[in-house]
């Protein structure tokens, strides 16, 4: 399984221009009281982008919600970015998929 996670990823890695700028970034909000940690912030076909991979077996709503609070600290250390991205290392070989 987590060789299948890994080809995954290496697909998506060689289907874009991928530069990395940080990863395993902790970030917390001061306003709202709460703190995480996102993979990485790369540089993806020219566009800094906020990445959360994600290897469940689907993308859910809350995943989205999740990657927005990353955003909403990330913005309050006073970092930039362009875009926020989930990146799906979705295995479809598994069963009922």
């Amino acid at each position: 399984e987590a060789l299948n996670a890994f080809d995954l990823f290496m697909t998506w890695k060689a289907q874009n221009k991928v530069k990395w700028l940080e990863s395993e970034i902790v970030v917390g909000s001061k306003e709202f009281m709460y703190a995480g940690k996102f993979d990485a912030v790369a540089e993806i076909n020219g566009v800094v982008t906020l990445i959360d991979f994600k290897t469940a077996s689907a993308i859910f709503p809350e995943n989205f919600y999740q990657l927005c609070g990353y955003q909403i600290a990330y913005e309050e250390m006073e970092k930039s970015y362009s875009r926020r991205s989930l990146v799906p290392i979705i295995n479809t070989q598994e069963e009922g998929l």
